[in-house]
């Protein structure tokens, strides 16, 4: 799978959590009044909402390598993370609200109705950072957490200005809440994926065999390659593959592969080697498969 089609996903996904989060809103906006607090009303919606878009992004990296054993864990882990991260979003987004809504109840017409919007925007972007975050703590990757956190804090902001600027223009209208849940998912997929883009140190190509053309991004300070289910450069339909081949290090924007256990042969333009500072362009042979590394 190319990075183009990666990113379709992601942002697929989050028009599928914004599709899945609306009739879930809709049935809780219902019941609203039965809430003895609009905190805990605040606090189930956020985990609602944090709990859907957590599952549905946490499950790319088994939808894009497909594995369904990744991909349930994926959703499993990413839905409660999800829910706890929305549950705090949500509750700092109403804490912004109050303090920016109470101040901007008081300012002119065209003032309120740019500006209730957008400091409920800033609550968005806090679930939305929250959102982000899940796949980074999942995989215990700090620089995928900070991919998330800048990702999800810019898709929210963005989508939530939208989504709370067509409740403003179209109060009743579920329709426009529909659009904004869905614009909202896609804005924090879309924003995700530029942001994995710039801080990746590139990608792996396969050139050859039964995945040809598959690309695996390179966002993680400690990659492996190998034939076993938990490498993120996957490559068990390829012969003489050990579970764990090689290792990718990441130190000042730049990646070492190394054999990762001794005996294990590792050739990278037609040298073999034990450990080499990759270069852009450079051709990695392990086991069967031929790889390349290049910029996106």
């Amino acid at each position: 799978m190319t990075m183009f089609f990666r990113r379709i996903i992601i942002a697929v996904l989050g028009l599928l959590g914004g599709l899945a989060a609306w009739p879930a809103m809709q049935l809780l906006l219902s019941r609203q009044t039965s809430f003895p607090s609009f905190l805990l009303f605040s606090l189930i919606s956020g985990a609602l909402l944090g709990l859907l878009f957590g599952a549905f992004f946490s499950s790319a990296a088994g939808i894009i390598a497909r594995r369904l054993d990744r991909l349930f864990i994926g959703m499993g882990i990413g839905a409660l993370l999800g829910t706890i991260g929305g549950a705090f979003g949500f509750l700092v987004a109403q804490r912004v609200f109050l303090f920016f809504g109470e101040r901007l109840a008081l300012a002119d017409g065209s003032l309120r109705t740019i500006g209730l919007p957008v400091s409920r925007a800033l609550g968005w972007a806090v679930l939305g950072t929250c959102i982000g975050t899940v796949e980074g703590i999942r995989v215990h990757s700090w620089r995928k957490m900070v991919t998330g956190i800048v990702g999800g804090f810019l898709g929210g902001i963005v989508g939530g200005a939208v989504l709370e600027l067509l409740a403003t223009l179209f109060p009743s209208s579920g329709i426009a809440s529909l659009a904004g849940l869905i614009l909202l998912g896609i804005a924090i997929g879309l924003a995700y994926s530029i942001v994995e883009r710039r801080m990746s140190y590139g990608v792996l190509r396969i050139l050859n065999g039964p995945h040809k053309g598959k690309e695996f991004i390179l966002n993680q300070n400690r990659i492996l390659i190998g034939s076993g289910k938990r490498c993120e450069v996957l490559l068990s339909d390829y012969d003489k593959v050990e579970p764990v081949h090689a290792v990718l290090r990441a130190k000042n924007r730049e990646l070492t592969l190394s054999s990762d256990l001794a005996g294990e042969q590792l050739i990278v333009n037609d040298t073999q080697v034990e450990e080499r500072l990759l270069k852009y362009e450079d051709v990695l042979k392990i086991g069967t498969a031929k790889l390349l590394y290049k910029q996106e």
